[in-house]
């Protein structure tokens, strides 16, 4: 994160995955939180060449997740979300293949 954050002084930083949507992305859901809250403009560009400000992708997820507002409050229902999707998308020790 150090070295991101002392980079993008300097630089346009572009952190490539092969994820369609970011909310699918493990560096979305972790490194792209982080740096959001260090104060960093985090964009994601979508396959037709969009741009998604990143406070937007964990609440379009928690939409998908059908996860409400009325249930949560707003950093609280983002923190869910985005830890139901780290579970779905992360490797884990126990499994052979991470779940898609």
């Amino acid at each position: 994160m150090e070295r991101l954050s002392k980079g993008a002084q300097a630089f346009r930083i572009a952190l490539l995955c092969v994820e369609r949507d970011p909310v699918n992305c493990h560096r979305a859901l972790l490194v792209g939180r982080e740096l959001e809250r260090l104060g960093a403009c985090v964009l994601h560009i979508h396959q037709d060449g969009g741009l998604e400000a990143h406070g937007e992708a964990p609440r379009r997820l928690a939409r998908t997740l059908r996860l409400s507002d009325a249930e949560r409050n707003g950093a609280d229902l983002i923190n869910v979300a985005c830890a139901k999707q780290e579970e779905r998308v992360a490797y884990r020790a126990d499994q052979e293949h991470p779940v898609r």
